[in-house]
């Protein structure tokens, strides 16, 4: 029992020995460099301090770029850098009776993106193939970004540049093909960028202004069916009508306009919500006209034009006809032929006694 607890005690005194062989050896020259992460334009201060309290100890520092201030007590030295390069390896050297210890301190250089920029998309035929174009200018370090695009809240593409080598800011290009699907309508397109410099830095994130997606589909029907009536609102005799336009499925389209004819002539264009894009909607239009004697016996019809798209011909199509009779219309022909024939008799009178008077005073 007691030579293994010596043996266990011996194993504990060496295991602390290699511990301290160890620091040691990483105080005299860390095989492990410290990393630090500094923005483009900001500062880095190099601190050397010997762990000696004897200040003849020689502290210089060595890097790949000159520092600006120093600052020194009695057993260490600040060293301020203005980082305006992109690439930044800062020793300490610190010398105590003629033994030198240094450890190496490297700094990634970062800037955000200066500007990120969606290219706008053109009006999508949907089945057809159409590319997304992202561009972040200003960026560093490019191998520590992430570009993602999306749609809606999918996710589209996620891409890394682990491989890139230079540290220097630059500009990087994504770009993104998707076939244009009829739901993508009035969808945004976004594009995020993501620089990650963690544990040392932080993490960066930015977006785009977004694009709005346009689609049309150029093989969809316009009009399945399209038919005009003419009701009376309220019963009695007054020749107050309405003539309403039933439009049935109306395919997503840009802007709707019915008008409504009497012959030739042309009654009105009522203003209505115009369609959304979003579904096959069905609509009734409705125009209050006032009908006259003259008339009954008349065709009355809806006209539509249809823009699908900005870039695309206007589909244009007309209901069937509707004629213009009515109840009232008869009795209206009735009373306005005997006023005409009252009319012309009293004119007729009026003369006769004229030409009587006249023919008296001669």
């Amino acid at each position: 029992m007691e030579v293994k607890t010596w043996k266990l005690f011996t194993a504990f005194l060496c295991c602390i020995g290699f511990l301290l062989a160890l620091s040691r050896a990483q105080q005299k020259d860390p095989a492990v460099p410290l990393r630090k992460a500094v923005k483009f334009g900001g500062f880095f201060v190099l601190n050397c301090t010997s762990s000696s309290s004897n200040s003849s100890c020689d502290i210089q520092e060595r890097s790949s770029q000159k520092y600006d201030y120093r600052d020194a007590g009695p057993n260490w030295k600040a060293f301020t850098f203005i980082v305006v390069y992109w690439s930044l390896r800062a020793s300490c050297v610190v010398t105590c009776n003629n033994e030198p210890r240094s450890w190496e301190t490297i700094v990634t250089v970062y800037q955000p993106p200066e500007k990120i920029e969606l290219y706008p998309v053109p009006e999508m035929e949907v089945g057809k193939l159409y590319n997304l174009t992202c561009q972040v200018f200003g960026v560093a370090p490019i191998r520590n970004l992430t570009v993602t695009l999306l749609k809606g809240e999918e996710q589209l593409l996620v891409k890394t540049f682990e491989n890139y080598a230079h540290p220097e800011a630059g500009t990087v290009v994504v770009n993104h093909s998707i076939i244009a699907q009829k739901d993508d309508y009035s969808k945004t397109v976004t594009c995020q960028t993501s620089l990650d410099l963690r544990p040392r830095g932080p993490l960066l994130k930015n977006t785009s202004y977004s694009i709005s997606l346009w689609t049309f589909d150029a093989i969809a029907g316009a009009l399945e069916v399209m038919t005009l009536e003419l009701q009376k609102p309220s019963p009695g005799q007054n020749w107050a009508y309405n003539l309403i336009c039933h439009i049935i499925r109306v395919d997503p389209c840009l802007s709707l306009v019915v008008t409504f004819f009497k012959g030739s002539k042309r009654l009105g264009t009522p203003s209505f919500t115009n369609c959304t894009w979003v579904e096959i909607e069905n609509y009734t239009v409705t125009l209050p006209v006032t009908l006259h004697p003259e008339d009954h016996g008349q065709n009355a019809y809806c006209h539509v034009a249809v823009h699908f798209g900005l870039h695309e011909p206007v589909y244009r199509t007309k209901s069937s006809e509707v004629s213009l009779k009515t109840a009232e219309s008869y009795l209206a022909i009735v009373v306005a032929v005997t006023a005409v024939a009252a009319l012309l008799i009293c004119v007729l009178v009026v003369f006769l006694i004229f030409v009587i008077r006249l023919w008296i005073h001669q």
